[in-house]
């Protein structure tokens, strides 16, 4: 049911692209907790964006009063209901700050157990539901093989394909049952490099066996368990394609994850703004070509020109 929504509300978005070139519905674009809100009721009711990815650091109330602005103002006019996504994976990687609702990284949660795991998902699932977010930045599905690694570092559930699944469909089904989308990243892995995505283009060069048999393996089986989304990652996979990023790779997403892999849901780009994709200068041709691989939400913090 949540997987033929969620796909619904993506035709949708489609629909008023081939209409009108001049919207981005297909875009989720940042909004920072010390911005000002006046800009995006513009693009929410001019129908420019499919959603709003929070950033920085909230309170529940903060939260709470800037969401239901959003939603209000998505809801004055006849647009696609408007994803409000964000990232709250615990750790060091948190927006909502709550006494209530705190939990550690995965490394650590990962001593607790499943039944730990599976109460982080379902009880920071019910938060962000009651914020009005609707969509979870989580789980990581990371396979930690790089000893150098530090930027998924602690987010990771281990080093084997196995641990990494069990603890990460743990923390999907509470999502789950909490009645937001959960996304899991960052396909089709990215714990074999050490360098950051955020400040350059990380290189994996594995074979094409060790990727399948490792760092592909979690997001199969929350395929298999109809996880309803896929963060791609801004990696370049030699063994796959030499020449594009995942994020950019038709190779990766259409053959692989749509293929080959029968996954149904959406994909979701990382920021298509990172200094990773920085040879493609332009963010309106990073836009159209992750649109062409079959990205269906890209995510961006640097807007096109025609904003």
């Amino acid at each position: 049911m949540l997987r033929t929504i969620i796909i619904g509300l993506f035709l949708l978005s489609s629909t008023l692209w081939a209409e009108n070139k001049e919207t981005f519905p297909n875009l989720i674009i940042p909004y920072h907790s010390e911005q000002s809100l006046k800009p995006y009721k513009k693009y929410i009711q001019n129908q420019k964006v499919g959603g709003i990815l929070l950033l920085g650091k909230y309170t529940e109330e903060k939260a709470r009063k800037t969401c239901l602005k959003f939603h209000k103002w998505a809801e004055e006019t006849q647009r696609p209901p408007l994803i409000i996504a964000i990232d709250q994976e615990g750790g060091r990687v948190n927006r909502i700050h709550s006494k209530n609702v705190h939990y550690p990284s995965a490394q650590i949660m990962k001593k607790r157990g499943f039944k730990a795991i599976y109460q982080q998902g379902y009880q920071t699932g019910k938060q962000l539901k009651s914020l009005g977010i609707t969509m979870v930045l989580a789980p990581v599905l990371d396979v930690r093989t790089h000893s150098k690694d530090t930027v998924i570092g602690d987010r990771s559930y281990g080093n084997t394909p196995q641990d990494v699944s069990r603890h990460g469909l743990a923390l999907f089904f509470g999502l789950q049952k909490s009645g937001v989308i959960a996304v899991a990243k960052h396909f089709p892995g990215h714990g074999a490099v050490e360098t950051d995505s955020h400040s350059a283009l990380p290189i994996d060069r594995q074979t094409k066996k060790s990727l399948y048999n490792i760092h592909r393996y979690p997001f199969q089986q929350f395929i298999q368990h109809s996880g309803p989304a896929i963060m791609v990652s801004h990696v370049l996979y030699t063994s796959i394609d030499p020449h594009l990023p995942a994020t950019l790779s038709p190779l990766i997403l259409k053959k692989m994850l749509r293929k080959d892999m029968q996954f149904k849901g959406l994909i979701i780009t990382d920021d298509i703004a990172m200094k990773a994709l920085d040879k493609y200068k332009n963010i309106s041709q990073r836009i159209h070509l992750a649109q062409l691989a079959g990205a269906d939400y890209i995510i961006t913090s640097e807007l096109p020109k025609s904003f």
